[in-house]
């Protein structure tokens, strides 16, 4: 049996006894034997406490997912756990004022498992035009005609902020080599990171390549040109031969505050800088620090920031007051961290173009 004080996330994930401590309330059980191995363990603490808040957060029950999205989930989280990035810096876990303890960064990938099913409608070929998708794949298609911001969530827990007047489509659960999905007007991604699965947006002549960023695309049909607008991370645009498929402009890169516009006629790309603070993206920030601050301001923050309805029952959670850090998780991430160090019976749910904070109060 493998020593205690060699233990990495993997061996945690499979101890039965460290499982059944995680179950039964962890740290919360002051005399259980792992309750008093961590505490005089420093060194594995960390390492313990991601274990712990991966389990947590897979033991959360909703609908059925397809097996192989759950196997992706879980691997790419294990992935981020053993490859840490190395130019984001650590930050102590989150702590939680009356009682519950804040969650970790392990839970940026897991998110989508909560929500990419609500008010979602399986459909087979949404969009006419896009004749690469295979006949066998059901899509689901996401169309805005209101007149504000609606929220999507991506099965890979990305997130996708849709203007009004536009429609976006995408597999039930994204492939194991790429992640794809076909926008018609203008839509802000923050895209999880996922090295092994490029993701892919389709515009009519216009495709945008990344691995994990946050980005604007405007593509509406009737448009002469389009534009690709980078807020953070690094994205590849190319044209495309709507027919064939086929390059038809060299392809270029773009990092922040970085614009380019693609001329639909001449089938070209121009890039240009671009200031962000004027450019139609959310005005959010790539690190927020929270010091004891009240979830109702955090949501309210998070609410004009990334310009959509999040609507609290302000009078349950008026008490409760949050310490965390926060840096450029996508919005649902973000909500899900926040939740969870609220308390157990604290989630929430996509309703049209609102955000539903569902709770019981502070630590309940």
């Amino acid at each position: 049996m493998k020593d205690f004080s060699e233990y990495e996330v993997d061996d945690y994930l499979g101890d039965p006894s460290f499982r059944e401590w995680v179950s039964n309330g962890g740290f919360r059980q002051q005399q259980a034997v792992w309750t008093k191995r961590l505490q005089n363990n420093p060194e594995q603490k960390e390492i313990a406490t991601q274990a712990r808040q991966l389990l947590i957060a897979t033991a959360v029950k909703e609908a059925d997912l397809p097996e192989r999205f759950v196997e992706n989930i879980i691997d790419n989280t294990l992935y981020e756990i053993r490859n840490p990035r190395e130019e984001q810096p650590v930050y102590p876990l989150r702590s939680f004022r009356p009682v519950w303890a804040a969650a970790s960064v392990v839970l940026l990938i897991l998110a989508g498992l909560w929500f990419f099913r609500q008010n979602d409608t399986p459909r087979k070929d949404l969009l006419a035009d896009r004749k690469a998708v295979p006949a066998n794949v059901a899509m689901v298609e996401k169309n805005n005609l209101t007149a504000h911001v609606i929220p999507v969530a991506l099965p890979d827990g990305s997130t996708v902020l849709l203007q009004p007047a536009s429609r976006i489509s995408f597999p039930e659960a994204f492939g194991d080599e790429k992640r794809d999905v076909y926008l018609s007007g203008q839509a802000f991604f923050e895209v999880t990171k996922d090295p092994q699965r490029p993701f892919y947006v389709f515009a009519n002549e216009m495709v945008t390549r990344v691995l994990g960023t946050s980005f604007t695309v405007s593509a509406f049909d009737d448009r002469s040109s389009f534009t690709v607008i980078v807020k953070t991370g690094k994205v590849n645009v190319s044209s495309s031969n709507k027919g064939k498929g086929q390059k038809t402009a060299p392809a270029i890169d773009l990092t922040p505050n970085q614009q380019v516009t693609f001329h639909r006629k001449e089938l070209s790309l121009v890039r240009s800088d671009v200031k962000i603070s004027a450019a139609p993206v959310p005005a959010t920030e790539n690190f927020y620090a929270f010091n004891d601050a009240p979830v109702t301001e955090i949501f309210k923050k998070l609410s004009k920031e990334y310009d959509v309805n999040i609507q609290i029952e302000e009078k349950l959670l008026a008490d409760c007051a949050l310490t965390t850090t926060l840096m450029d998780e996508p919005l649902f991430v973000k909500l899900k961290i926040i939740c969870e160090a609220i308390g157990p019976g604290t989630n929430f749910s996509v309703l049209n173009d609102t955000i539903i904070i569902n709770s019981k109060g502070c630590n309940q």
